[in-house]
């Protein structure tokens, strides 16, 4: 996939977090008990993570361990199927891992077209895999900010103004580019 394909597609997704964040609170007041812990959506999402990890993985076995390349992708599909099973918050660090693998494979094309402003697309991909990691590692503030967007406005319109503006910029961005 082509740099300025995946940015403007990694930008529409912004957008559609920021309407989100304003319309998704306000229409299921009680989405912050059941987002976070969601099952069957995070362990799609924990399988995606998996499996694309998994191939990166594949090339570094190599020498007197290449022959464990081919029980790599079942293995991760398998910790993948346990991991939805038993984990709590599986949708949130589901995601937070999403959020993880997909900037850092957006900021090396990013760098590899020398799409133009790569500083300000290079911030933004920081903090949405910043976040990625806070995701991962305290889930219950997913939780947190989604109670708090629900009951507050004023986070609503801070957090969509956010995702917005990272969202059209990275999009303007990847449309300026050559790759």
């Amino acid at each position: 996939m082509s740099f300025k394909l995946a940015g403007i597609l990694f930008g529409v997704g912004l957008v559609a977090l920021a309407f989100a964040a304003w319309w998704a609170p306000r229409r299921w007041p009680q989405l912050w008990r059941v987002l976070p812990r969601e099952r069957i959506i995070g362990g799609g999402i924990g399988l995606l993570c998996l499996v694309w990890s998994a191939i990166l993985v594949r090339p570094m076995l190599e020498g007197s361990m290449a022959h464990l390349q081919g029980y790599v992708i079942p293995v991760a599909v398998v910790v993948a199927v346990a991991g939805a099973i038993t984990m709590d918050y599986v949708f949130t660090r589901a995601f937070g891992g999403f959020l993880v693998l997909l900037v850092n494979w957006l900021l090396h094309a990013a760098f590899v077209v020398q799409a133009p402003a790569r500083g300000a697309f290079s911030v933004v991909c920081y903090i949405l895999g910043l976040a990625g990691i806070l995701l991962i590692a305290n889930p219950y503030r997913f939780r947190d900010l989604l109670e708090t967007l629900s009951l507050q406005a004023r986070w609503r319109h801070a957090v969509g103004g956010a995702l917005l503006v990272a969202g059209l910029l990275t999009s303007a961005i990847a449309l300026a580019s050559h790759g």
